[in-house]
């Protein structure tokens, strides 16, 4: 499973650090920020996997007011060269979802093999139905949202529901401690294409290394500020936690390594 290291404009340099070729752009972010654009864009010609999301999750937390006309997060896309865009959906709310999602497959702004679906729903069954009622053949990716992992092993359970899909499949964000989330998910569901987290940036705003497990959720502050090296070496922990190191095994790693000096 690759890891989409999410990370503020002031510190995309990290990625060329920590490098893994998968990314995660927020849409509105790329529309406004010329810095943020270009640098995605760069990664695009240079063979990245590069995501590009809807504003969604952003709007349901309150770091945004509305969120991009979708036909702006497509060109936006477009001039990056994204390899996949992530389709309208409202968070926890099947039946928007299912009206937005309807909306964008039929205005065919987006080339169906480069389409994420995110099904929505409050529980496990609305999300299996949202994602039935969804057009098949209409994209490329499943994205499993994060507050699924509310219900301990729900998103291993979709997963598992998802397996012999042919579509790909996608983690968004973690919902616990990151570390942990990560290792289980790459352990139970190897056939995961990947996750994308500001996790490994979130912890480092708060000073404390992503590998010891604490209880505590930390949002990532897109204005806060963050030591490189820490940022850099929580991105390892996810990184080797991706890998499929056992649990613990992010752990170990960074304790036997030297702190990598950015």
């Amino acid at each position: 499973m690759k890891i989409a290291h999410i990370v503020p404009p002031d510190y995309l340099t990290l990625l060329y650090a920590v490098n893994t070729g998968y990314h995660f752009v927020l849409g509105q972010e790329a529309i406004v920020n010329t810095q943020y654009r270009e640098f995605y864009r760069t990664l695009a010609r240079r063979g990245h996997f590069i995501i590009v999301d809807n504003g969604a999750a952003e709007l349901h937390s309150g770091d945004v007011q509305e969120i991009p006309a979708f036909r702006d997060i497509v060109d936006v896309a477009d001039y990056i060269g994204a390899d996949e865009i992530i389709l309208p959906d409202k968070l926890r709310d099947m039946y928007a979802t299912l009206e937005m999602f309807a909306k964008a497959v039929n205005d065919h702004m987006v080339a169906p093999r480069r389409c994420m679906a995110v099904p929505q729903g409050e529980t496990l069954n609305e999300w299996i139905d949202c994602l039935r009622l969804m057009s098949v053949g209409s994209f490329a990716t499943i994205g499993i949202p994060k507050h699924m992992a509310r219900m301990p092993g729900s998103r291993i359970l979709l997963a598992n529901h998802l397996r012999y899909r042919t579509e790909n499949i996608h983690m968004l964000g973690v919902w616990g401690e990151p570390v942990t989330e990560v290792s289980e998910l790459a352990m139970m569901t190897p056939w995961v294409r990947g996750l994308d987290t500001g996790a490994a940036m979130a912890w480092a705003q708060n000073n404390e290394p992503i590998h010891i497990p604490s209880g505590v959720r930390y949002s990532l502050d897109w204005n806060g500020r963050s030591g490189l090296t820490l940022a850099a070496n929580n991105m390892e922990a996810l990184n080797a936690a991706a890998a499929g190191l056992p649990l613990g095994g992010a752990e170990r790693f960074l304790s036997q390594a030297p702190l990598r000096q950015v």
